[in-house]
């Protein structure tokens, strides 16, 4: 977790730590105020033991640092920055967390950035501001899963939708299977379709209720 207090004594300390741990396999970034700090303390660095990232998109510079990254999560922002950093990373296998997947061309840097990708959530972004057009709408999902088909190692997708079915959702779901059904992969396909209720999901009408339920297909 970086923040405002003491970065110029934090931020030293965090890049002399960093390669000093050639064990580590995990980053993970709770919060962070100041992207520039982060961007600072990580430059020039190269850990090449880190196989899981999960930062903001604003720490996207992380990655830079992490080329042999396998798993890349999504911890806030709209994640545009992050997929476009995925470039600097030579083996993502897994990518989830929250992306507004309404971005324009989002998908497209996808696709150029993580090719080997085998493992892909689809997940609308939580955010509690007032102006609802600020938080993705699942119906833009059904435009752009078509182009997962070019993704030549896909064999997972995951649907997370925030709240009860609604219209929209079945138009979603029926893209995947499409792309999962056309598939040439010769490995187990998963299509996993996941309702989450969550209090600080502001769109929610059970704020009260937290609730994860999951089906999958195979095929």
């Amino acid at each position: 977790m970086t923040s405002k207090s003491q970065a110029d004594i934090a931020m030293p300390a965090l890049r002399q730590l960093l390669p000093a741990l050639p064990n580590l396999t995990t980053i993970q970034v709770l919060h962070c105020n100041k992207a520039g700090d982060v961007g600072a303390a990580v430059i020039g660095l190269r850990l090449p033991s880190v196989r899981t990232v999960i930062v903001p998109t604003k720490c996207n510079c992380i990655l830079k640092a992490c080329p042999n990254v396998t798993h890349v999560r999504c911890a806030g922002g709209d994640g545009a920055a992050l997929i476009s950093a995925l470039k600097f990373c030579d083996d993502v296998q897994i990518l989830d967390g929250m992306i507004d997947w309404s971005y324009k061309d989002i998908m497209t840097r996808l696709l150029k950035n993580a090719p080997k990708l085998h493992t892909l959530e689809i997940r609308r972004p939580v955010k509690s501001f007032r102006f609802e057009t600020r938080i993705t709408a699942p119906a833009i999902w059904a435009e752009v899963i078509p182009q997962l088909s070019k993704l030549p190692e896909l064999r997972t997708i995951k649907l997370s939708f925030p709240g009860r079915e609604t219209s929209s959702d079945s138009a979603s779901i029926e893209a995947a299977r499409k792309v999962l059904r056309n598939s040439r992969v010769t490995r187990e396909r998963k299509l996993i379709i996941r309702r989450v209720f969550a209090p600080h999901n502001t769109n929610s009408q059970w704020e009260d209720v937290v609730e994860d339920y999951r089906q999958e297909l195979f095929y």
